[in-house]
Protein backbone atom coordinates (compact mmCIF):
# COMPACT_ATOMS: atom_id res chain seq x y z
CA UNK A 1 0.00 0.00 0.00
CA UNK A 2 2.69 2.46 1.15
CA UNK A 3 4.11 2.03 -2.91
CA UNK A 4 0.16 2.05 -3.99
CA UNK A 5 0.82 -1.36 -5.83
CA UNK A 6 -2.97 -1.60 -6.37
CA UNK A 7 -2.43 1.48 -8.81
CA UNK A 8 0.13 0.39 -11.02
CA UNK A 9 -0.64 -3.69 -11.50
CA UNK A 10 -4.21 -3.55 -12.21
CA UNK A 11 -5.99 -4.50 -15.33
CA UNK A 12 -6.32 -1.02 -17.29
CA UNK A 13 -2.63 0.17 -15.99
CA UNK A 14 0.28 0.13 -18.22
CA UNK A 15 2.38 -2.49 -17.46
CA UNK A 16 6.19 -2.78 -16.85
CA UNK A 17 7.06 -6.33 -16.96
CA UNK A 18 9.91 -8.64 -16.33
CA UNK A 19 12.21 -9.67 -19.10
CA UNK A 20 11.54 -13.38 -18.21
CA UNK A 21 7.77 -12.51 -18.62
CA UNK A 22 7.23 -10.43 -21.34
CA UNK A 23 3.50 -10.98 -21.15
CA UNK A 24 2.73 -9.95 -18.41
CA UNK A 25 -0.35 -7.96 -19.51
CA UNK A 26 -1.89 -10.82 -20.43
CA UNK A 27 -2.53 -12.37 -16.75
CA UNK A 28 -3.35 -8.53 -15.26
CA UNK A 29 -6.77 -9.08 -14.62
CA UNK A 30 -8.45 -7.56 -11.44
CA UNK A 31 -9.40 -3.87 -10.96
CA UNK A 32 -8.05 -1.48 -8.53
CA UNK A 33 -9.98 -2.57 -6.11
CA UNK A 34 -9.38 -6.69 -6.52
CA UNK A 35 -5.99 -5.73 -6.44
CA UNK A 36 -6.45 -4.15 -3.11
CA UNK A 37 -8.54 -7.08 -1.60
CA UNK A 38 -5.64 -9.53 -3.10
CA UNK A 39 -3.42 -7.44 -0.57
CA UNK A 40 -5.27 -7.48 2.31
CA UNK A 41 -6.01 -11.51 1.53
CA UNK A 42 -1.87 -11.28 1.51
CA UNK A 43 -1.37 -9.40 5.20
CA UNK A 44 -4.07 -11.40 6.61
CA UNK A 45 -2.53 -15.10 5.46
CA UNK A 46 0.64 -13.82 6.61
CA UNK A 47 -0.44 -12.60 9.55
CA UNK A 48 -2.89 -16.00 9.76
CA UNK A 49 0.86 -18.33 9.24
CA UNK A 50 2.75 -16.45 12.01
CA UNK A 51 0.10 -17.39 14.28
CA UNK A 52 -0.18 -20.91 13.38
CA UNK A 53 3.53 -21.00 15.05
CA UNK A 54 2.69 -20.33 18.05
CA UNK A 55 1.49 -23.59 18.36
CA UNK A 56 3.43 -26.81 18.23
CA UNK A 57 0.79 -29.03 17.18
CA UNK A 58 -0.57 -26.35 14.61
CA UNK A 59 3.50 -26.00 12.78
CA UNK A 60 2.78 -28.36 10.19
CA UNK A 61 0.02 -26.19 8.61
CA UNK A 62 2.26 -22.92 9.73
CA UNK A 63 4.69 -24.32 7.09
CA UNK A 64 2.14 -24.98 4.55
CA UNK A 65 0.89 -21.19 4.80
CA UNK A 66 4.50 -20.18 4.73
CA UNK A 67 4.71 -21.83 1.68
CA UNK A 68 1.56 -20.28 -0.07
CA UNK A 69 2.33 -16.64 1.24
CA UNK A 70 5.63 -16.38 -0.30
CA UNK A 71 3.94 -17.60 -3.58
CA UNK A 72 1.28 -15.16 -3.92
CA UNK A 73 3.83 -12.76 -3.06
CA UNK A 74 5.68 -14.00 -5.75
CA UNK A 75 2.78 -13.64 -7.94
CA UNK A 76 1.90 -10.43 -6.89
CA UNK A 77 5.48 -9.32 -7.96
CA UNK A 78 5.35 -10.86 -11.36
CA UNK A 79 2.94 -8.60 -12.44
CA UNK A 80 5.13 -5.58 -12.68
CA UNK A 81 8.92 -5.43 -13.34
CA UNK A 82 8.27 -2.01 -10.53
CA UNK A 83 7.85 -4.07 -7.27
CA UNK A 84 11.32 -5.72 -7.79
CA UNK A 85 13.15 -4.69 -4.54
CA UNK A 86 16.35 -6.02 -3.16
CA UNK A 87 14.74 -6.66 -0.01
CA UNK A 88 12.66 -9.17 -1.81
CA UNK A 89 14.94 -11.22 -2.60
CA UNK A 90 16.15 -11.16 0.87
CA UNK A 91 12.92 -12.34 2.19
CA UNK A 92 12.45 -14.71 -0.38
CA UNK A 93 16.20 -16.60 0.26
CA UNK A 94 15.88 -16.56 4.08
CA UNK A 95 12.49 -17.87 3.61
CA UNK A 96 13.92 -20.83 1.49
CA UNK A 97 16.07 -21.71 3.76
CA UNK A 98 13.88 -21.83 6.98
CA UNK A 99 11.23 -24.20 4.50
CA UNK A 100 13.72 -26.29 2.81
CA UNK A 101 16.95 -26.53 4.41
CA UNK A 102 18.04 -29.20 7.02
CA UNK A 103 19.98 -27.34 9.82
CA UNK A 104 17.64 -24.26 9.51
CA UNK A 105 18.90 -22.25 12.09
CA UNK A 106 22.79 -22.58 11.66
CA UNK A 107 22.36 -22.25 7.63
CA UNK A 108 20.09 -19.39 7.93
CA UNK A 109 22.72 -17.68 10.56
CA UNK A 110 25.46 -17.92 7.60
CA UNK A 111 22.95 -16.91 5.11
CA UNK A 112 22.56 -13.57 6.80
CA UNK A 113 25.90 -12.97 7.77
CA UNK A 114 26.87 -13.46 4.04
CA UNK A 115 23.49 -11.18 2.78
CA UNK A 116 25.96 -8.25 4.79
CA UNK A 117 29.47 -9.68 3.10
CA UNK A 118 28.56 -9.36 0.00
CA UNK A 119 26.64 -6.20 0.22
CA UNK A 120 29.55 -4.77 1.69
CA UNK A 121 31.48 -5.99 -1.43
CA UNK A 122 29.46 -3.80 -3.63
CA UNK A 123 29.99 -0.46 -1.53
CA UNK A 124 33.99 -0.26 -2.71
CA UNK A 125 33.72 2.36 -4.80
CA UNK A 126 33.75 6.21 -4.26
CA UNK A 127 30.17 6.55 -5.08
CA UNK A 128 29.25 5.35 -2.05
CA UNK A 129 32.09 6.29 -0.02
CA UNK A 130 31.52 9.50 -0.77
CA UNK A 131 27.70 9.42 0.59
CA UNK A 132 26.90 10.18 -3.24
CA UNK A 133 25.02 6.72 -3.45
CA UNK A 134 22.66 7.79 -0.49
CA UNK A 135 18.94 8.60 -1.42
CA UNK A 136 18.72 11.46 1.26
CA UNK A 137 21.19 13.38 3.81
CA UNK A 138 21.14 10.95 6.97
CA UNK A 139 21.14 12.38 10.32
CA UNK A 140 23.22 13.15 12.29
CA UNK A 141 25.80 12.92 10.07
CA UNK A 142 27.05 15.72 7.53
CA UNK A 143 30.55 16.63 5.62
CA UNK A 144 33.33 14.46 6.17
CA UNK A 145 30.73 13.05 8.86
CA UNK A 146 28.97 11.13 5.89
CA UNK A 147 32.41 9.66 4.42
CA UNK A 148 33.19 8.19 7.84
CA UNK A 149 30.47 6.61 8.17
CA UNK A 150 29.79 5.36 4.76
CA UNK A 151 33.30 3.33 5.21
CA UNK A 152 32.29 2.30 9.12
CA UNK A 153 29.19 0.59 7.14
CA UNK A 154 31.95 -1.27 4.92
CA UNK A 155 33.97 -1.97 7.98
CA UNK A 156 30.82 -3.27 9.50
CA UNK A 157 29.38 -5.11 6.25
CA UNK A 158 32.82 -7.17 5.41
CA UNK A 159 33.94 -7.12 8.84
CA UNK A 160 31.95 -6.79 12.09
CA UNK A 161 29.44 -8.83 10.25
CA UNK A 162 31.39 -12.33 11.37
CA UNK A 163 30.99 -11.28 14.66
CA UNK A 164 27.41 -12.38 14.38
CA UNK A 165 28.61 -16.35 14.01
CA UNK A 166 31.44 -15.87 17.14
CA UNK A 167 30.55 -17.94 19.95
CA UNK A 168 31.79 -15.48 22.50
CA UNK A 169 28.88 -13.56 23.93
CA UNK A 170 30.69 -10.09 23.98
CA UNK A 171 31.51 -10.59 20.62
CA UNK A 172 28.33 -11.40 19.44
CA UNK A 173 26.03 -8.76 21.12
CA UNK A 174 29.02 -6.36 20.19
CA UNK A 175 28.47 -7.02 16.87
CA UNK A 176 24.62 -7.54 16.61
CA UNK A 177 24.36 -3.79 18.69
CA UNK A 178 26.02 -2.31 15.65
CA UNK A 179 23.78 -3.73 12.93
CA UNK A 180 20.91 -2.62 14.75
CA UNK A 181 21.83 0.63 15.53
CA UNK A 182 23.16 0.55 11.41
CA UNK A 183 19.63 -0.19 10.35
CA UNK A 184 18.09 1.78 13.06
CA UNK A 185 19.68 5.14 11.45
CA UNK A 186 19.19 3.74 7.73
CA UNK A 187 15.62 4.00 8.55
CA UNK A 188 15.48 7.95 7.19
CA UNK A 189 17.54 6.65 3.97
CA UNK A 190 15.61 3.56 2.55
CA UNK A 191 12.12 3.81 4.50
CA UNK A 192 10.61 1.24 6.60
CA UNK A 193 10.87 -1.79 5.02
CA UNK A 194 14.42 -2.63 4.68
CA UNK A 195 14.83 -2.07 8.60
CA UNK A 196 12.04 -4.19 9.68
CA UNK A 197 12.84 -6.83 7.63
CA UNK A 198 16.34 -7.22 8.97
CA UNK A 199 14.76 -6.66 12.45
CA UNK A 200 12.87 -9.36 11.82
CA UNK A 201 15.66 -11.65 9.67
CA UNK A 202 18.34 -10.62 12.70
CA UNK A 203 16.08 -12.09 15.70
CA UNK A 204 17.20 -15.68 14.53
CA UNK A 205 20.32 -14.77 15.92
CA UNK A 206 19.77 -14.17 19.66
CA UNK A 207 16.77 -16.65 19.48
CA UNK A 208 18.86 -19.57 18.33
CA UNK A 209 19.13 -22.43 20.78
CA UNK A 210 22.98 -22.56 19.87
CA UNK A 211 23.43 -19.48 20.08
CA UNK A 212 21.39 -19.35 24.00
CA UNK A 213 23.69 -22.47 24.92
CA UNK A 214 26.74 -20.56 24.18
CA UNK A 215 25.55 -17.52 25.41
CA UNK A 216 25.15 -19.66 28.75
CA UNK A 217 28.40 -21.52 28.67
Amino acid sequence: MDHRIAGIVHAQAEPICWPLLPECAAVRKLSPSGVTLLLRAYFAGAIGAALLFASRRLVPWAYVGLVLVNILKLAIMLLDYRLRMNQHYMGFFAAFVYLFVPGKRDVLRVLVTLFYFWAGTLKLNWEWVSGAGLYSPMWPFSGMGVVVACVYVIVLELGVTWGLLARRAWIFWTALAQFLVFHALSWQVVGFFYPLLMFAILAIFPLSPSRRAAGHA
